[in-house]
């Protein structure tokens, strides 16, 4: 279970539990359980699903961030020097939506030899993270779609790119329909120690048949047990 804060905790049960095969309800509210504790961990033990009173909608403990200036263009530069350095390790783009959808790691501003890109990783992370940066585009007006990319400490591919028409901006991502476009751009899988350089990844044409507003979705999928690469975007460009 999760709390508002992020914080979370192990629900169990007797394997003789009469309901052990019964889901536990979605959302939020309130419940009553025993403490226990096994070893070092702490967990909750029910009686019986009466002890769960969840009737309220599911709280987003990493909500989606930004969003606030939403504008479907078909031609623009973004490179991110607009953006203040302080306080360090933005994660606010009213232009644009930067969504934790699972974790708590969103796409974070840095700096070096004053530039300016976004930067997200999961060294040091515990579980797993996947996180959007969502960018409008008017794909009526739109032919094309570039970026420069860089990874650091490369140990696994981190990075997918997808367009979408049909996400609501600050709404449940997961339920887009995200298509894959990563073929059409070159990430880099080195360096496996320190980082490289932020490079061009590639040019990619938008279908003709792709009209209307919509998205492009850069994703970060890591784990701090697993791929843990870092990857930096810069001079997002569509024209």
């Amino acid at each position: 279970m999760e709390d508002a804060s992020g914080n979370t905790v192990t629900l169990r049960n007797s394997g003789f539990f009469a309901e052990g095969s019964s889901l536990l309800p979605t959302g939020n509210g309130d419940i009553t359980f025993v403490v226990s504790r096994y070893n070092s961990t702490w967990q909750m033990l029910i009686r019986n699903t009466k002890d769960i009173n969840f009737k309220g909608a599911r709280v987003d403990a990493t909500p989606p961030k930004g969003g606030t200036a939403i504008t479907y263009s078909g031609s623009f530069l973004e490179n991110f020097e607009s953006y203040p350095t302080s306080p360090t390790n933005l994660e606010v783009y009213p232009k644009y939506v930067n969504d934790a959808l699972l974790g708590n790691r969103y796409w974070q501003l840095k700096t070096f030899n004053n530039n300016k890109y976004i930067q997200l990783g999961a060294n040091s992370g515990t579980g797993p993270y996947v996180t959007y940066f969502a960018v409008p585009v008017d794909f009526t007006a739109a032919n094309t779609l570039k970026f420069d990319v860089n990874v650091g400490f490369w140990n696994g591919n981190a990075l997918k790119v997808y367009y979408t028409t049909n996400y609501t901006p600050l709404g449940d991502i997961t339920q887009a329909t995200k298509i894959d476009i990563t073929s059409a751009f070159t990430i880099p899988q080195t360096p496996v120690s320190g980082y490289g350089t932020l490079t061009p990844a590639g040019t990619y044409s938008f279908p003709t048949s792709l009209t209307g507003n919509g998205f492009i979705l850069f994703e970060y999928t890591g784990n701090g047990s697993g791929v843990t690469t870092t990857v930096q975007l810069d001079n997002i460009q569509v024209q």
